[in-house]
C-alpha cells in the first residue's frame, strides 16, 4: 500500500514539477537605459576642490544637465545628448557659453557610472539617491497632571 502511494504521490509531483512554467529571464538594461537619472560625481583623475558638488541629470527625452555647487555659489548647465555606443555626446551651456565634447562610458552598472573625457580625464559617479524627509510622529500621549 505504501508503495502505491509513493508511486502515486511521485507521478503527482513529477507532472507538476515538468509542467510549471519556465521563469522569464529579467530584461538585461542597456547601457542607454542605466545612465538615464541623477548622478553625483564622487572622483575625478583631475581632483575634486573640497566641498565642491556636482549632479548630472540625464533624462529619457535627451535633456542634460549639470549643476556645479562650491558652497557659496551655484551654477548650472543646461542641455542635450545623445547616446551612441559607449559613448555620451553632450552639448550645455550656460549664459550663452557653450560646452560640448564626447565622453566615453568605461563602467555602467545600476548604480555607478564611470566615463573618460576627450583630454583622458576620468570621473567617477554614484547614482543620486532621493532623501526622504523624516516627519515627526504626534505625540499622542496625554499631558500628565
Amino acid at each position: 500500500m505504501r508503495q502505491i502511494i509513493a508511486i502515486g504521490l511521485f507521478a503527482f509531483l513529477g507532472v507538476h514539477i515538468i509542467a510549471a512554467p519556465v521563469p522569464k529571464p529579467l530584461p538585461v538594461k542597456t547601457n542607454a537605459e542605466k545612465i538615464v537619472g541623477k548622478w553625483d560625481l564622487v572622483k575625478s583623475s583631475n581632483g575634486l576642490a573640497e566641498g565642491t558638488k556636482c549632479i548630472v541629470e540625464l533624462t529619457k527625452d535627451g535633456k542634460m544637465s549639470i549643476t556645479m555647487d562650491f558652497g557659496e555659489r551655484t551654477i548650472k548647465y543646461e542641455g542635450t545628448y545623445k547616446f551612441d555606443k559607449d559613448n555620451i555626446d553632450y552639448e550645455v551651456s550656460l549664459n550663452g557659453n557653450k560646452k560640448a565634447e564626447i565622453l566615453t562610458i568605461k563602467m555602467a552598472t545600476d548604480d555607478e557610472l564611470a566615463v573618460t573625457d576627450p583630454d583622458g580625464i576620468v570621473e567617477e559617479f554614484k547614482r543620486s539617491v532621493e532623501k526622504k524627509e523624516v516627519k515627526e510622529e504626534p505625540n499622542l500621549e496625554r499631558p500628565k497632571k
